[in-house]
C-alpha cells in the first residue's frame, strides 16, 4: 500500500442531531442543525479510498479484504462529516499524513504489515 494512502486521524461518533425549521419566507425554509459529538479512537491510522472516504486499518480483514473492494465496502467507510445521530466519521481537522508523523516508514507497506504496527 502506498503511504500517500494512509492518514492518522480522531474517529468520532455524532450522539446526537437535531434538524429543526427555524423559519420559512417565500423563496427559502432556513433550518438549524445541531450536532453534538464524541470521541470514538484517537489517532486512527486510516485508508484513503478513491472515492474520498476512510477506513479505520483495524477495521480491515486482510485475509477477505483487497484494496480495490475497499470503496464498496459500505459499512467500514467514513466520511468528514456526521449526517445523522450514530454515524461515524473522520474529524478532517486532525487528519495529517501517515509519512509525516512516520517519515521514517517505506514509500510502499503491506497492509499485514501495517495492522501488526496498529496493535503495538
Amino acid at each position: 500500500m502506498k503511504t500517500e494512502r494512509l492518514f492518522v486521524g480522531d474517529i468520532m461518533q455524532c450522539v446526537e442531531y437535531c434538524d429543526e425549521k427555524t423559519y420559512r419566507t417565500k423563496r427559502e425554509e432556513v433550518r438549524r442543525i445541531t450536532k453534538i459529538f464524541q470521541t470514538v479512537k484517537e489517532n486512527a491510522i486510516l485508508v484513503k479510498t478513491k472515492k474520498g472516504y476512510y477506513v479505520n486499518v483495524e477495521d480491515i480483514n486482510v485475509s477477505k479484504i483487497s484494496l480495490p473492494t475497499l470503496d464498496n465496502m459500505i459499512n467500514l467507510l467514513k466520511g468528514t462529516e456526521a449526517t445523522y445521530e450514530g454515524e461515524f466519521f473522520v474529524d478532517e481537522q486532525t487528519l495529517e499524513p501517515y509519512n509525516k508523523i512516520y517519515p521514517e516508514t517505506p514509500e510502499d507497506i503491506p497492509l499485514f504489515k501495517l495492522k501488526t504496527l496498529v496493535k503495538k
